[in-house]
């Protein structure tokens, strides 16, 4: 995931799961997400050495939160690394 202001600012609905996921919300921000110069290299990479038309690349592997698991249980042991600062804005829910 790259981190931008989609993620960093997200609207949620009152009244819905929504609000109980908001506690892992940092958490997840944490393991999945990238600053976006992470992936802009990836795919300048992945097109510079395209062979192909029309090919279809995951950039998300099944390793990929395991390793970010990892980062943080080392981030956490260090006491380094940035926390992801998000703001949570709530709306409530459509009436008929």
């Amino acid at each position: 995931m790259m981190l931008t202001e989609m993620l960093t600012k997200p609207t949620m609905i009152r009244g819905t799961q929504a609000e109980n996921m908001e506690k892992n919300f940092g958490f997840v921000l944490r393991m999945l997400a990238k600053p976006p110069q992470v992936p802009a290299a990836k795919l300048v990479h992945l097109l510079g050495s395209n062979k192909k038309q029309f090919t279809e690349y995951r950039m998300i592997k099944m390793w990929t939160p395991f390793l970010g698991l990892l980062k943080i249980l080392w981030d956490n042991i260090t006491k380094t690394g940035e926390k992801p600062e998000f703001e949570i804005g709530f709306k409530d829910a459509y009436k008929k």
